[in-house]
């Protein structure tokens, strides 16, 4: 992997609602994502925390039992153990960065 990455490129060359590795070390992976529409993809992570920033846009996204709205330039934590998914969005780009099991 090429040490420089241009995001705006990686996004603009996938489609929609899928992730994208952006970086990546011996502890952790970075990966972006244009979210359109629904993408459901409810899921819970055993070994490590997930962290979402939107560069872009709002999305509604769910973390346990709990419904969170969010815009650019805000964060949210996942914490290992909790179920979360539900990415909702007319349209925005997200950082998704988890650590490796």
């Amino acid at each position: 992997m090429h040490p420089i990455t241009d995001l705006a490129e990686e996004l603009a060359n996938h489609k929609p609602n899928r992730l994208v590795t952006l970086a990546e070390t011996e502890s952790f992976v970075m990966m972006g994502q244009r979210i359109r529409g629904e993408h459901l993809f409810n899921h819970v992570n055993d070994h490590h925390d997930e962290v979402i920033y939107v560069l872009r846009g709002r999305l509604s996204l769910r973390l346990g039992d709990q419904r969170h709205e969010l815009s650019a330039g805000q964060t949210i934590k996942f914490p290992k153990g909790v179920a979360h998914g539900d990415l909702i969005s007319e349209e925005a780009e997200i950082l998704v960065l988890e650590g490796k099991e």
